[in-house]
């Protein structure tokens, strides 16, 4: 993250280099470069990235396979993110999980095993550990509208619900408003609705849900709807628009991404393959295991 930017720049600059990112992946998982199966989101960057960087620096995001973007945006080292899609070891899961792009010790993320659509019930855990600790800090559940069907995102939306908890739930990629809205309403949650390809909006309405959330006021669920735009090209074009940025400037934040991924790739190809006598490190906590996703390039 360019933390000398103004947030705009930010923005942009988490937008263009997530979609950089799983456009340079896919097409190396189509050219038989990358092993495995390959999860990304392009066209969600606004809901990830709008949503993530609205949390504080004490915040925790939960999120899933699929939420590179999100993880980028909350501070996630791009070297260590591409040495674990390659499963080696300088990445945050030290090669164990190539698809599981959660860094705890970096950047307060958290991401189910890849095989699991959703880490809401550690949410909540991290949440009710805040509000016993008596720390003012909010965690965020991110995932698809797919897996809010699954039980154990009711169960967790309800749990926050029952105990006041700082949680926001955000829904990306949703089809069926409708349906979110029936479900959580009669949990008593309150539901915003935003268009997820404006990365603007989905900010400011997540940040309000996290302050609100801080403040001791609960719970919120917010569901972002595709409008059909791309969110990167608005938010360019936007930011031209209103005199932030001229064509030049955006053209050089370009060439800058894809220097960045340039560097970031090297280290992630430099770093190790994870040594098989070290399968079991980390289990546990104080096993004397090396802190994840610490090195690398970005």
């Amino acid at each position: 993250m360019d933390t000398a930017a103004t947030p705009e720049r930010a923005l942009l600059h988490l937008l263009k280099l997530s979609r950089h990112v799983q456009e340079r992946m896919a097409s190396m998982h189509r050219q038989g470069r990358l092993p495995g199966p390959l999860h990304i989101a392009i066209g969600q960057e606004g809901t990830q990235v709008g949503a993530a960087f609205a949390l504080g620096p004490g915040d925790s995001l939960f999120a899933t396979a699929w939420d590179i973007a999100a993880f980028l945006a909350r501070g996630a080292a791009l070297g260590a993110v591409l040495a674990n899609a390659w499963g080696r070891a300088g990445g945050p899961t030290l090669g164990r999980d190539a698809e599981n792009q959660g860094d705890w010790h970096r950047a307060q993320t958290f991401a189910a095993p890849s095989t699991v659509p959703d880490a809401t019930p550690e949410a909540v855990g991290a949440a009710l550990a805040y509000r016993i600790g008596g720390a003012p800090r909010v965690a965020m559940g991110l995932c698809a509208e797919d897996a809010t069907w699954n039980g154990r995102w009711c169960r967790s939306v309800e749990a926050s619900a029952l105990h006041g908890l700082p949680v926001v739930w955000m829904a990306g990629n949703v089809r069926d408003p409708t349906g979110i809205r029936t479900r959580v309403g009669q949990i008593g949650v309150p539901v915003v609705r935003v268009d997820g390809s404006d990365v603007r909006r989905v900010h400011e309405a997540t940040a309000e849900a996290v302050e609100r959330a801080r403040s001791g006021g609960g719970a919120t669920v917010i569901q972002a709807a595709p409008s059909g735009g791309d969110p990167v090209e608005r938010f360019s074009n936007l930011l031209v628009s209103e005199g932030t940025l001229d064509r030049a400037g955006v053209e050089a934040m370009q060439v800058r991404v894809e220097r960045e991924f340039t560097e970031a790739y090297a280290f992630g190809q430099r770093s190790a393959l994870p040594d098989p006598s070290e399968l079991r490190t980390g289990l546990f906590a104080g096993d004397g295991s090396p802190s994840a996703g610490t090195g690398g390039a970005g």
